[in-house]
């Protein structure tokens, strides 16, 4: 499975947030929030997710620092989880 995210329409974590909804269709429920996407990327997608971030420096500009890097830290954070129980392989990020 692959999550697209168009980082050039990306200006806030609720635009991030809405882009993974949309993406995931309606049988994924979850809090759409920072703790929300984690617990999904480590728990709630099917093995073999990548999520493609296109045009991240774009969302990163629009963002500021310190927003692109809490949501990056909160993939890199679900690939170290999934890393540490075992799950290398279930969900991966790619910045494009």
């Amino acid at each position: 499975m692959q999550i697209p995210i168009d980082g050039q329409q990306i200006h806030s974590f609720d635009d991030f947030f809405q882009q993974c909804a949309t993406a995931l269709g309606d049988e994924v429920t979850w809090c759409h929030d920072l703790d929300g996407l984690h617990e999904l990327l480590v728990t709630g997608l099917p093995k073999a997710t990548t999520l493609v971030w296109a045009s991240a420096a774009t969302s990163r500009a629009a963002l500021g620092d310190e927003q692109y890097l809490e949501l990056v830290d909160v993939l890199e954070n679900a690939v170290h989880v999934q890393r540490r129980f075992g799950w290398a392989g279930a969900f991966a990020y790619q910045l494009a």
